[in-house]
């Protein structure tokens, strides 16, 4: 059984705003190949939220970490004691949004491949 079109524009609008705009027609169309039953899984993503990555991005310099770059964030953070580090904390900021949203994408991808 297809899942239901109700259930379809619920998760987008609870969820949209936290996927790329250019990939909203291509989640849109994986929900809507999706069963019934396999709904749960996708409910159960971990979706990151933008807010969360910008407050840790800019007071602890852990938006990689939070985003599944444990290596490279551990690495920004200890850089940040030298001028190098406090630039690339200064370019990351501006491209946490984008980064995030990415990174919800990549994740529903995989946990749709595999439903």
């Amino acid at each position: 059984m297809i899942m239901d079109k109700s259930k379809v524009d619920m998760f987008l609008m609870t969820n949209g705003k936290n996927f790329p705009v250019e990939k909203l027609l291509t989640v849109k169309d994986a929900l809507e190949k999706l069963d019934d039953d396999k709904f749960m899984f996708i409910q159960s993503l971990s979706i990151k939220d933008n807010t969360t990555t910008l407050l840790l991005g800019i007071l602890l310099g852990a938006d990689r970490i939070y985003l599944g770059q444990v290596g490279l964030g551990i690495f920004k953070i200890i850089s940040m004691f030298f001028f190098v580090g406090l630039i690339w904390w200064f370019i990351d900021l501006f491209s946490l949004g984008k980064r995030t949203k990415e990174y919800n994408f990549q994740q529903f991808s995989v946990m749709t491949a595999y439903s």
